[in-house]
């Protein structure tokens, strides 16, 4: 169903996709948005795929997601000045 890459191209892409999610959480109004698309768009994606939603695999990520949107919610919120 999907290609196979060897070790280290899938580790780049591992540690690609782990500065995303850092810069996304430092980034804390794009990574609302983006974090926010993801938790909806995932489902879909899946059922799409033909891969039952609440698999270990899919919860996981799913909760990976839910994670990393409450942390840049959180720095959303610590970073905002307070209004007076």
């Amino acid at each position: 169903m999907f290609p196979v890459f060897n070790l280290p191209v899938r580790l780049m892409l591992a540690l690609f996709l782990v500065f995303v999610v850092a810069l996304l959480i430092v980034l804390p109004q794009l990574g609302v948005a983006v974090f926010g698309s993801w938790v909806l768009l995932f489902p879909m994606a899946f059922a799409q795929l033909g891969i039952p939603v609440v698999a270990p695999l899919s919860l996981l990520t799913i909760s990976a997601v839910l994670v990393s949107l409450g942390l840049a919610g959180l720095s959303r919120l610590l970073a905002r000045p307070p209004v007076v």
